[in-house]
């Protein structure tokens, strides 16, 4: 609600709504649980009370009395254990849970921990496919619903969506605030602050840092000062002021003195490694990240650290022109990632190797480019699909927000029935003008969708220029000294190279035979060179169709711009309209007509 503006008539309108609502209420919250369980449930929204949860919920009377509430025990069981770096136990819990026999309350409380769990496991399109129903889902408990919005908010920071994040964090704020529940709001304005300085609006990320840290220091909460002072020093690195940095550092330190663990160290020597990075103490540098290296692996996470730790060691040893460590410490990184996850990290440790490789073996270092961007376009490919699943949504959540205030005072409604109907009949006008807000809302987040594939195509551009001169450098030398993985991928360059030069891509009678024939080559080597990067011909064909039809979007020079969309698909060598729309969705998240409404608004 926070997010939607409204003006003149439309804010009494509201008004009268809000004050309608403060008196009515037929709807309960949520079930009645036995008191032991209502309490931990209180305790787990309260935040960082979770060996309380677990010692409440594991008493030997509760589990004697817990009869038909065995199950919503074990959810806030599972709900603690994700909190406290056991996500794998929690995850164990709720997989052991048939969900199809719980009720509305529980079933609602299930899900909304297995999205938690989810993303504590950075498994961030499971937790989508489970978080995103519940923001159009009968709200049975705001608190879980900001809890959703939080995480949701955090996920599509991760994927760079930062309007989207902040304007979700708004909302979550906004539940928080009518749940009573400062200490969460606080949580927020960590998270917001880290947003802003990401950002580069360093004044309202420490303005909300400061209001963050009285609520924390009122609260007593040192967990949540260290993080914020974490937060303190991501603010400050990324101003290159390293003694405030610093500063932030040995707040953290002192904040968690008592209490201190791996998880925490490897953090902290993270950070410190960086700020001395900045300063050019190479030295001080190594010896921080080799310190996350040397940590026990018994903390949540650790894996993740280790790897930004041995990559930015590889950055540090490229820095210094001590490339056999640099091109050491960037295997040992990739060798630790696992498949299909943490796309981003692949595309950087990559990136170093290819800088490692650079001055002795510039083919290999080519290759290890191509890696680089092949992560990096799956690191996007899954940032457009947050962006396209969260789109769809939009007017989903703003019904969710809706019966927020509807909720908040559920006790108070019973008495008038008249007005209740009055108000409902309000609630619809004053819906009418939020969903004419939202739809500029929906537009504006498809034309990030439509940035992002335009910033992607400037990007390939480039790095396509890089590639042709390493292919220049390999064709000048011997033949008999370029391996068969390297021929295959001179092939795979020549062959898109051509494309590109002769268009072919807009015949539409293009196939294998052909381009093997007109570049020089058999169908089998061709195809097999194709096949090595994990795609088929009539993809890479369709792919360059697609980017050609994007060009004629963006130049509105070119007459193709006022065919219609299957004119212009023909004219780029599509033979059905099916194929042209499936081909464009798949490779921007949009279709061909929202995607030439949005560039528009792009370019303005």
């Amino acid at each position: 609600m926070a997010s939607i503006k409204l003006k003149g008539k439309h804010i009494h309108i509201f008004l009268c709504i809000m004050f309608l609502c403060l008196f009515m209420s037929c709807i309960k919250n949520r079930s009645n649980y036995p008191q032991p369980i209502e309490r931990a449930i209180n305790l787990f929204f309260i935040e960082n009370e979770y060996d309380s949860i677990i010692n409440i919920l594991n008493n030997k009377n509760l589990m004697a009395d817990s009869g038909d509430f065995e199950e919503v025990k074990n959810i806030f069981i599972a709900a603690a254990l994700s909190e406290s770096d056991m996500q794998d136990s929690a995850r164990t819990i709720l997989l052991n849970i048939d969900s199809t026999y719980l009720n509305e309350n529980d079933r609602y409380y299930y899900y909304t921990i297995r999205a938690l769990v989810e993303f504590r496991l950075n498994k961030l399109q499971e937790f989508m496919k489970i978080a995103t129903p519940l923001l159009s889902a009968e709200v049975k408990d705001i608190r879980a619903l900001a809890l959703t919005q939080r995480l949701m908010s955090r996920t599509m920071n991760l994927y760079e969506n930062y309007e989207i994040a902040i304007r979700v964090l708004q909302n979550s704020s906004e539940l928080y605030r009518l749940a009573k529940l400062k200490k969460s709001e606080a949580i927020n304005k960590k998270f917001l602050a880290s947003y802003y300085a990401q950002l580069g609006s360093f004044d309202l990320a420490i303005e909300n840092l400061n209001e963050a840290e009285k609520t924390f220091k009122e609260y007593d909460d040192k967990e949540e000062l260290y993080y914020l002072y974490i937060v303190g020093v991501k603010t400050y690195i990324l101003q290159n002021q390293t003694d405030m940095a610093r500063k932030y550092a040995n707040l953290a330190l002192t904040t968690i003195s008592g209490n201190i663990n791996n998880q925490k160290l490897a953090s902290i020597y993270n950070y410190l490694g960086t700020i001395e990075k900045l300063d050019s103490n190479y030295n001080d540098a190594i010896n921080m990240f080799v310190n996350v290296t040397e940590l026990d692996r018994d903390y949540f996470g650790s894996n993740t650290r280790e790897i930004e730790a041995y990559i930015n060691l590889s950055s540090i040893y490229n820095s210094v022109g001590d490339y056999d460590k640099a091109k050491k410490n960037a295997a040992i990184a990739l060798n630790k990632i696992k498949n299909n996850e943490n796309t981003f990290l692949k595309y950087e440790a990559f990136r170093e190797l290819s800088v490692g490789y650079h001055t002795t073996d510039p083919l290999l270092a080519y290759n290890y480019l191509d890696s680089a961007k092949y992560s990096l376009e799956r690191y996007q490919e899954l940032s457009s699909k947050g962006i396209a699943d969260f789109v769809n949504t939009q007017n989903a959540l703003v019904g969710a927000n809706n019966q927020i205030v509807q909720l908040q005072e559920i006790d108070k409604r019973n008495r008038i029935i008249n007005i209740l109907a009055i108000a409902v009949i309000l609630m619809i006008i004053v819906s009418y003008f939020i969903v004419k807000g939202l739809s500029k809302r929906v537009k504006e987040t498809s034309t990030e969708l439509v940035k992002k594939n335009l910033a992607q195509l400037k990007y390939e551009k480039e790095v396509n220029a890089i590639f042709k001169k390493h292919d220049e450098l390999a064709e000048n030398q011997p033949n008999n000294s370029i391996s068969l993985e390297h021929k295959s991928e001179i092939l795979f360059n020549k062959f898109n190279s051509w494309l590109e030069k002769e268009k072919k891509y807009l015949q539409s009678d293009l196939d294998l035979n052909m381009a093997a024939r007109e570049i020089g080559t058999n169908r089998s080597y061709l195809s097999k060179s194709i096949n090595q990067h994990g795609v088929g011909f009539s993809e890479i064909i369709n792919r360059y169709r697609i980017l050609e039809v994007i060009k004629i979007f963006e130049d509105d020079e070119d007459e193709r711009n006022s065919y219609t969309l299957p004119e212009i698909a023909v004219a780029v060598g599509f033979k059905t309209k099916s194929v042209f729309y499936e081909s464009f969705r798949k490779e921007t998240g949009m279709t061909p007509s929202q995607f030439k409404e949005n560039i528009q608004y792009t370019k303005l």
